[in-house]
């Protein structure tokens, strides 16, 4: 009886197993069809925000061009220099030692080139004009080099001479590349 009982139990549990694994097998399926479906909404979820991405940098690439073509028709027949230049990028410049470190520049510069002046009293920020003289202070010594370029540089004396300036008057300097060179004056006096 017992060998009956025991293979009575042993089927019973064979049934059982069975029956949980086709369970599972189903449920596999059911798993597997989700996850698939779930994959293929990732994906077009993915592409419509990569669409949506590329449709945003293209419409700001445009802004861009077309601010940057408005500009250029603003200011066609040449661009005002002082447009740039302010006391503050003045002071800056003397500063961090970059206008008085153009010394190099001016004496590599062409017998070619195109000079534009810019007066302190035609620029904004006049309310930093201690700012500015305490700048022109602090670096008098390293100025006198810069100043020495400016005077050994006939195009660039010639222009000054034009406008009634020296180069003393010159705290200011900025190359635009291709010959061309903007020489800021003070004109405080």
């Amino acid at each position: 009886m017992t060998n009956m009982f025991t293979k009575t139990a042993v089927a019973a549990l064979l049934a059982g197993s069975l029956g949980t694994a086709a369970a599972a097998g189903s449920l596999g399926a059911d798993a597997s069809a989700d996850v698939e479906a779930g994959v293929s909404g990732a994906v077009e979820t993915a592409q419509g925000t990569a669409d949506q991405v590329n449709d945003a940098v293209n419409s700001t690439a445009k802004a861009v061009q077309d601010g940057a073509s408005d500009l250029a028709d603003a200011t066609e027949g040449g661009a005002s220099a002082d447009a740039s230049v302010n006391y503050g990028t003045v002071i800056s410049g003397l500063n961090n030692g970059s206008t008085a470190g153009a010394a190099a520049e001016i004496e590599a510069l062409d017998a070619e080139i195109t000079v534009d002046t810019v007066l302190l009293s035609e620029v904004e920020g006049a309310e930093q004009a201690e700012a500015l003289d305490n700048a022109l202070n602090t670096q008098a010594d390293a100025m006198a080099g810069f100043h020495d370029a400016i005077e050994a540089n006939t195009s660039l004396t010639a222009a000054l001479d034009a406008e009634g300036f020296t180069a003393d008057d010159v705290v200011g300097f900025e190359s635009e590349g291709e010959g061309n060179v903007t020489l800021v004056i003070d004109d405080r006096a």
